[in-house]
Formats: C-alpha cells, structure tokens, sequence
C-alpha cells in the first residue's frame, strides 16, 4: 500500500511564472531532458582563456560551435557533429547507447551536456563553480 497522495496542482499556482517553485512551467522541452533544440548558444567571452580547464566534451562544443561560425542552435550542433566535415575534422558527436560500439562518440545529447555544464557554471549563470574553470561565461545563450 502506498502513502503517495494523489494532489492536483491548482492552476493559479502553476500559471504563475513569478512562483519559483514553477519558474520551468510552459517553456519549451526537449526528448530526455536537454536544452530545447532550438535553444541559441555562442562562443563566451571567457572561453579562450578557459579552454585548457573545461571538460573534453566543452572543448568539443567549442570546435563545433567555431567550425559553424561560433553561434548555432543546439539542434544545429546535433545535425553537424555527425557531418563528414565534423569526423574528418576529429570533432563528430554521433550519440549512441554503448561508447565501444563502433561510431559512437558519446551516449549523451549534445542537449543534455550543454544543460549539465550550464547548470555549473560554464555560462557564468551559476552560483557554484564544479569545473576546474570556475564560473565563467564559457559559453553564453542568445536570445
């Protein structure tokens, strides 16, 4: 027997924007929890400086960003990173289940992998630094 109650969110509650508990509500999502694809990213002010301390996938974001001219969306990423331009550039993002398979890069999204270093402060919005880097605008979201 469960003790989970069943409670109905009230719709006042949800619909306002301004209640933290519900900042998230009615933006756009994404399959399996990543930044929206059409979410607008950019190379950072800092990420020059930065490049030698961030994680090898930012550093991959970083090529990719900069072989698309520095800004694409998210989606734009994904679609390029399996380009031939990407693998002969040695940068290619083909996402998989298993890494060892062949032509498998890596097992998250590039979605999922940009909203986890936002989340630490590689777009100088977090209050905790967890990388080496510190927080810094590695990275920034255009609007």
């Amino acid at each position: 027997m469960s003790n989970i109650k069943n409670e109905k969110a009230t719709s006042p509650t949800v619909a306002k924007p301004s209640n933290n508990k519900f900042a998230h509500a009615g933006k756009s999502v994404s399959a399996r929890g990543s930044n929206n694809v059409n979410t607008k990213i950019c190379i950072g002010a800092d990420a020059d400086t930065k490049y030698d301390l961030v994680p090898p996938q930012c550093r991959v974001l970083y090529q990719l960003l900069a072989l698309l001219g520095g800004t694409a969306t998210i989606g734009e990423l994904q679609d390029f990173g399996i380009t031939e331009s990407a693998i002969k550039a040695g940068y290619a993002w083909r996402e998989g289940e298993d890494k060892k398979a062949p032509n498998v890069d890596y097992t998250q999204s590039i979605g999922e992998v940009f909203n986890h270093y936002n989340n630490r402060g590689l777009t100088g919005n977090a209050a905790t630094d967890l990388t080496k880097a510190g927080v810094c605008e590695f990275f920034r979201v255009v609007s």
